[in-house]
């Protein structure tokens, strides 16, 4: 039996050339996890400013490991192809001000859709 949630994070983005972590969730052992949306947003002054990145034990997961464009909004998370995480994984979604940044984004986020089996 598959169990919906529905997240919803903001944070300030102030570390400049570090990641801020946005979501962890460690997979439970003969548990599974499933993405199903996603969004990340924050004002339109600050794209370009800001890379984000969704890991499976700290690896980077394609095409989601280092986004520098909006994908999807807050009241409508996209539908993304199926990111699956096994008991044991630790899945992260994290984000990092660009040393080239003109801007300190303030009040960024994510949307999150998942299942967890």
């Amino acid at each position: 039996m598959s169990i919906p949630k529905d997240i919803n994070i903001s944070l300030p983005l102030t570390i400049a050339g570090g990641w801020t972590n946005f979501f962890t969730y460690s997979v439970p052992s003969g548990s599974k996890l499933v993405i199903t949306n996603f969004s990340n947003y924050m004002q339109g002054a600050d794209w370009g400013n800001v890379e984000w990145r969704i890991t499976r034990n700290g690896i980077g997961w394609f095409p989601y490991e280092s986004v520098l464009d909006e994908i999807g909004i807050a009241t409508l998370p996209r539908t993304t192809e199926q990111l699956v995480f096994y008991g044991g994984d630790e899945l992260r979604v994290d984000a990092t001000l660009l040393a080239t940044a003109t801007v300190d984004p303030n009040d960024i986020g994510i949307a999150l859709k998942y299942e967890v089996e």
